[in-house]
């Protein structure tokens, strides 16, 4: 596309913005000039809304992972390793700083299993998760926003679940 310079002068701005190959062909525009007017408009954009903030934790889902208890002379009981497994999300998110974060959370979670008969229901997992989630930040869990992706079979896998914490 070979434009001349007075039909370059004659494009709005907008066009020009639209189309940077038009510039770039022509050289008015350097690359980095176009970078510095795409950062511009990110860091206007950030002042006019914050930045919303996310991590993503990566956790070994084991066999017996439940929020329910097991009864034991007339007591109920976590068990061992679901309560090992809790500490460890718990630190875990704590790792990822996000004690300062403004309620409310939503909270995503999915899994990887290695087939369909050991995978669980991904949603009696969201108790649990978000105890944890709670313990570590303060934050009530009664006000976290909850989404649950369908669980994914991949043979050879060890099982593990995503957990995606952001604010809202």
């Amino acid at each position: 596309m070979n434009l001349t310079q007075e039909e370059l002068k004659n494009m709005s701005e907008d066009v020009k913005r639209l189309n940077p190959e038009i510039c770039t062909e022509t050289g008015l525009i350097a690359k980095s000039e176009r970078l510095q007017s795409k950062k511009v408009v990110s860091n206007s954009q950030a002042k006019e809304s914050p930045q919303k903030r996310q991590t993503t934790i990566k956790m070994p889902y084991i066999k017996n992972l439940s929020v329910n208890h097991y009864k034991f002379s007339g007591g109920k009981y976590t068990r061992p390793e679901v309560a090992e497994w809790k500490n460890d999300l718990v630190l875990e998110i704590k790792r990822c700083g996000i004690k300062d974060w403004q309620s409310p959370l939503k909270l995503t979670i999915s899994g990887y299993f290695k087939d369909l008969r050991s995978t669980p229901d991904v949603h009696n997992l969201i108790k649990i998760i978000a105890d944890c989630v709670q313990a570590a930040t303060g934050l009530n869990d009664r006000y976290y926003d909850v989404e649950t992706k369908a669980p994914v079979c991949v043979k050879g896998q060890d099982p593990h679940l995503i957990i995606t914490v952001s604010e809202l």
